[in-house]
């Protein structure tokens, strides 16, 4: 008998042996569903998902717990393909004084009618150490496998992933070391490739305080060793080789050239089924989705769907591609791209090509728009894949990257109103696959804070990036400001910033900002702000200055418990003589706790825009809102949509959407009827 045979075997004997030792009394039974029906333009099947989820648990000993979860899902949709997925899994655990230990093993089955049964299973134990870690270094191992494969004869998938990672950590007085070890072996029995990573990092820390915490220090080195191998013993010349991301990045800007995304981790967790926050189909917002890659050159992006998307939403959405060195400038790829739709379990798979390697990019996004009614749709996963040729009589490349990471920070305060502080982060980077870079940043800052009429901060920061053949770009920037308080219903502050952008030493651009802001109560219930921003940039290489200048007032009163108003005005004069108005006003009318209206009105020199949203609660168990928009620019488009939600009981739940669109060339209507069900 093989060892992954024993434990199967243990695992679903423990199982069973759980099933008797639960109590009767608890109700470990729970039963979710959900029913919908669309119409209108975007009219599409009915749906009807339903789940039954089974939790056992209990402690043997009060060290030994176990669990068992056994969940049994089935989707059906008018005239397409019925899924049923079922999924056993059961956890152990042994914790003391002196270790924790867990094993683990799930199953999932995923069977789309007439297609092929997925059979995913997985199983790994972990080890801690729990002895008190100021005297002991505390140890970290674990292993898991992973294989998915199919009941088709013959497999259409057939893969398996091998784990191992360890750690260990010791800490003494202001020193800690940390050491991580990890070894993936990631096997594809259908393509014959076989892809092995192995991950070696090291740190060190200093951190201490002194002078009665007037001096804090903190400074870290960190050493990282890469080594990934891809083999293919088909003998192919060519090798699809998956990337790993270092972070998933997602917002929602209509400016997709500026701004920097925030952190999505679950879009890289290699968890291809459960949606993230990401949701696809948002015909008001535009959706920037992405991932760091690190200046690794690539071929293909796949994007993972939750659910499959019919041909007509598929022909209403729209991709373009950006790309970025730091998260915050973004240019297009101009690469051009293929975009292909595909279904794979039961849910729709975006797969976008490019017919030559992106390079050069720390950081690739897509930016799509949509007009899809009121279907949705979430991403669950993003994966990168790059094309590798091998060499002739190679049936294996192998790739090193060595990355050291220093960091450091000095905090002085000579007395309590008085802050200096140095940090600096230099991160370099060796790697065979991509190009060598260093990026080295460091800040200078001081902050002197007398009273409540003055207090004033300074501070320098540089940002150098250095890419192997690329030229070395630097960015410095200078910035002061003063702030006062002279009266607690009256601030001021006033500022400065000049920012120089280098290109090998030689400076490219300037510029500089002066900003003010006066805020004041006029009364309880009415303030008001005045900012005025004035802004200077020269491009040195093309001997060019423009000149802007701009400035906004605000006000917001309340002139009861239920109404409140916001006005704001700003003017911008542009260095080409042109000028700016824009016009905003927003109230809020809440008469009850069961209804709200809320309006706004937008007015610029080019458009006119008119919303507005009523919340009406009729009764504790039924919500309804309503809303409405009219654009008027070049063209003039009004939108509405009208949503009710009806708590039936505390197991049913209704909700009714419409949406009426108008695009000045056509009208399209749709709707969106839901039955939720929790037993």
């Amino acid at each position: 008998m093989s060892l992954l045979q024993g434990i199967k075997k243990t695992v679903a004997s423990l199982s069973l042996a759980l099933l008797f030792a639960v109590e009767a009394a608890s109700s470990p039974l729970h039963l979710t569903g959900n029913w919908s029906q669309p119409y209108g333009d975007d009219s599409d099947q009915w749906k009807l998902g339903q789940s039954y989820n089974l939790d056992l648990s209990n402690d043997l000993t009060s060290a030994l717990r176990m669990s068992a979860n056994m969940r049994y899902t089935t989707n059906k949709k008018k005239d397409s393909a019925d899924t049923e997925t079922l999924s056993p899994s059961v956890l152990i655990g042994l914790n003391n004084d002196l270790f924790n230990l867990s094993l683990n093993g799930m199953e999932n089955r995923r069977k789309v009618e007439d297609e092929p049964t997925t059979i995913n299973r997985s199983w790994s134990t972990t080890f801690i150490s729990s002895l008190d870690e100021r005297y002991w270094p505390q140890l970290r191992l674990n292993y898991s496998q992973n294989t998915t494969t199919d009941d088709a004869s013959p497999k259409t998938s057939d893969q398996q992933s091998d784990i191992f990672d360890s750690s260990l950590k010791y800490k003494w007085r202001f020193l800690s070391f940390l050491y991580d070890f990890t070894n993936s072996i990631d096997t594809n029995k259908i393509e014959d490739t076989e892809n092995e990573n192995t991950n070696h990092s090291a740190r060190i820390q200093w951190q201490d305080t002194y002078w009665n915490n007037r001096l804090s220090v903190i400074a870290s080195h960190k050493y990282s060793h890469d080594k990934n191998t891809i083999t293919a013993t088909s003998g192919s010349s060519q090798i699809s080789r998956p990337l790993l991301p270092s972070a998933g990045i997602t917002s929602l800007d209509d400016t997709p050239s500026n701004d920097p995304l925030a952190s999505e981790p679950a879009l890289i967790d290699n968890d291809l089924f459960t949606p993230t926050g990401v949701e696809l189909l948002q015909p008001t917002e535009t959706v920037n989705v992405g991932v760091q890659i690190n200046l690794e050159s690539f071929n293909e992006l796949v994007f993972y769907l939750d659910r499959e998307i019919d041909a007509t939403t598929q022909s209403r959405l729209s991709w373009s591609f950006y790309g970025s060195l730091n998260n915050d400038d973004w240019s297009p790829v101009t690469t051009p791209t293929t975009i292909i739709y595909s279904v794979e379990d039961g849910r729709t798979l975006v797969t976008v090509e490019f017919p030559s390697a992106v390079e050069n990019l720390r950081y690739i996004k897509a930016v799509v728009t949509s007009t899809a009614g009121v279907s949705t749709a979430f991403i669950t996963e993003i994966d990168v894949n790059q094309l590798v040729t091998l060499a002739p009589g190679d049936s294996s490349l192998t790739t090193l990257t060595r990355t050291h990471l220093s960091q450091g920070s000095i905090s002085f305060r000579p007395w309590d109103q008085w802050n200096l502080g140095y940090t600096f982060n230099r991160n370099d980077t060796d790697s065979d696959s991509r190009s060598q870079s260093l990026q080295f940043n460091q800040t200078l800052n001081s902050a002197l804070n007398l009273n409540r009429y003055f207090a004033l901060s300074m501070s320098v920061t540089e940002t150098t990036d250095d890419i192997e053949d690329q030229d070395t770009i630097k960015n410095r920037s200078y910035a002061l400001s003063y702030r006062a308080t002279p009266l607690n219903s009256l601030s001021f502050s006033l500022g400065g910033t000049r920012t120089e952008h280098f290109i090998d030493s030689s400076l490219n651009s300037r510029s500089d900002t002066l900003n003010s802001h006066l805020s004041a109560t006029l009364f309880p219930d009415l303030t008001a702000g005045l900012s005025a921003n004035w802004t200077r940039s020269q491009d040195k290489e093309n001997n060019e200055e423009t000149t802007n200048w701009d400035y906004r007032f605000d006000i917001a009163a309340r002139f009861t418990d239920s109404f409140n108003l916001s006005a704001s005005y700003t003017y911008r004069d542009n260095d080409d003589g042109s000028s700016d108005n824009n016009y905003e006003i927003n109230t809020v009318y809440r008469p009850s706790t069961y209804i709200s209206l809320t309006t706004g009105y937008k007015r610029n020199d080019a458009t006119d825009n008119l919303y507005s949203t009523l919340n009406f609660r009729l009764t504790r168990k039924i919500q309804t809102d309503f809303r409405y928009a009219y654009l008027k620019a070049d063209t003039t488009v009004q939108s509405a949509s009208f949503n009710l939600t009806w708590n039936l009981s505390t197991i049913f739940n209704l909700r009714q959407s419409l949406a009426w669109a108008d695009d000045g060339e056509e009208q399209t209507w749709s709707g969106l009827t839901t039955l939720n069900y929790n037993f």
